[in-house]
């Protein structure tokens, strides 16, 4: 178990069973998160219940990840989410409030151990928004990472229609520093299929601990489409 005090949650705590051997954290908690593996957490009945509820939402069409639309829909999900947690490339992890509620999704995805390079994102209930969350997710998601992993680059990858996301990385990384990699044309898709331009960011070990890391004016207006 690992313990770190942050900047936008107190505490953050990291743990693995003894029976635990995935190259992925198994837990981690935060001050108003807690994190585990979505298909040990949580039941498909469950996760469909979630899904149902959010996958309607346009607000979620500028991101690459597609919401299962029916029952059957999530059982393939979790088995593909299955498949990729057993090939060490990417975990999925419930987002669950400190009440046992829950309220999200968030992975660490694309790992390369050969390159030392991962990535990270978070799927959240819209009436969470704008609590800090995801500027907690990320700076667990970080700690935990550059602990527990052979990485020490982390990648952000943002829709650059999605300006909610954009201000939330901006946010963050204006705190723990990192490198503006550019607007890559077509990388992904989103749930109509349609393809999406992202906005990419890296942050790597060292500027993470290092309390005086700083980025330049490129990372913080790398764009201007991206809001003040």
């Amino acid at each position: 178990m690992s313990e770190y005090t942050g900047t936008f949650t107190d505490t953050i705590v990291v743990e693995n069973s003894d029976e635990w051997e995935s190259v992925f954290p198994e837990r981690i908690e935060t001050d108003e998160l807690v994190f585990s593996y979505l298909l040990e957490d949580a039941t498909i009945t469950e996760a469909w219940d979630f899904y149902s509820s959010n996958f309607g939402n346009e607000k979620f069409f500028n991101t690459s990840w597609r919401c299962p639309q029916t029952y059957q829909d999530t059982i393939d999900t979790f088995e593909d989410i299955r498949g990729m947690f057993e090939s060490n490339t990417d975990m999925f992890y419930s987002i669950r409030s400190q009440s046992g509620e829950l309220i999200g999704q968030a992975t660490i995805e694309d790992v390369d151990l050969h390159t030392g390079r991962c990535g990270i994102g978070i799927w959240l209930d819209e009436s969470f928004w704008g609590q800090g969350l995801a500027q907690e997710r990320a700076e667990g998601f970080l700690y935990a990472i550059f602990k527990e992993m052979p990485v020490d680059t982390v990648e952000i990858r943002v829709a650059v229609e999605n300006t909610p996301s954009i201000k939330s990385v901006l946010k963050y990384l204006d705190v723990f520093g990192g490198s503006f990699e550019g607007c890559f044309r077509n990388i992904s898709i989103n749930p109509y299929r349609e393809r999406l331009n992202m906005f990419v960011w890296s942050i790597t070990e060292t500027e993470f601990f290092d309390d005086d890391a700083e980025y330049s004016e490129s990372v913080k207006k790398p764009s201007a489409n991206i809001p003040e």
